[in-house]
């Protein structure tokens, strides 16, 4: 069964993420990535905006003044538009490794501190991120130093919630899963017990919808759209930026 597991998972993460690069690269070669100066600019203000409040969220709820619960939502919502969102799990989840590891082996109380500070640090500037939030709650369930296991779980659960499979949620593009993370598709697909028949990124109208061709475990067959709009282009406009600035930087003489 866990082998099972294991292979479905990274079935799940390569599809997505050869679809995903795939599309990026179509944008990239278009025509300068496809955004004006403009665009940028107002990509890095809302981009600022919006990391800002994400981050005031996480500084309340660590001081315990607001419930998660209450901003689950807000921070699922600010999470794609901050500087550092990452829709992809392996280069977070290889960092809290690292920092577990000093944590588990170093004999340095200092060296230990730091990673501590640095583990925590990262967990809670990606607590809207599932697959952040599950290797957490896997990993301070092994070392309690590394947090509460019962606020991860918490976490986790509350963001699994929101993505739901009540009626015909995710059965067309008008009703398509709305998904920040691919952590999130993989939850998803979990929950139907699926095998992944066909896999295709599609645009439509300035929409792109991830559409997986699966197999139920009741041996269903069913065709899921996930609307990854803002995944795409959230991460392709902080991709043009970065080089915009690097391309127009002036180092100090």
């Amino acid at each position: 069964m866990q082998m099972r597991s294991a292979l479905f998972i990274l079935t799940v993460f390569f599809t997505f993420t050869n679809s995903y690069i795939a599309v990026a690269a179509s944008n990239n070669n278009d025509k300068d990535q496809g955004f004006s100066v403009y665009e940028l600019k107002r990509w890095d203000a809302t981009s600022k905006q919006f990391s800002d409040r994400y981050e005031e969220n996480i500084r309340l709820i660590r001081l315990g003044k607001v419930s998660l619960e209450n901003k689950i939502y807000e921070l699922q919502a600010y999470y794609p538009y901050t500087k550092y969102y990452d829709p992809f799990s392996e280069k977070l989840v290889d960092q809290m490794m690292l920092y577990a590891y000093i944590v588990d082996t170093s004999k340095d109380r200092s060296e230990v501190n730091q990673a501590l500070d640095s583990f925590r640090d990262l967990v809670f500037k990606h607590i809207a991120h599932l697959g952040v939030v599950d290797n957490a709650l896997k990993l301070s369930q092994l070392n309690p130093r590394l947090g509460d296991a019962v606020f991860f779980k918490k976490v986790r659960d509350l963001i699994r919630s929101t993505l739901g499979r009540m009626g015909n949620v995710g059965t067309d593009p008008d009703h398509a899963y709305k998904v920040i993370t691919y952590a999130e598709e993989i939850y998803i697909l979990e929950t139907y017990g699926a095998t992944i028949e066909k896999s295709e990124i599609y645009e439509v109208k300035d929409q792109f919808f991830d559409v997986r061709d699966i197999v139920t475990e009741d041996g269903e067959n069913k065709q899921l759209f996930f609307d990854v709009t803002r995944t795409i282009r959230n991460v392709n406009l902080t991709n043009a930026l970065a080089e915009y600035e690097a391309k127009t930087f002036i180092p100090l003489q």
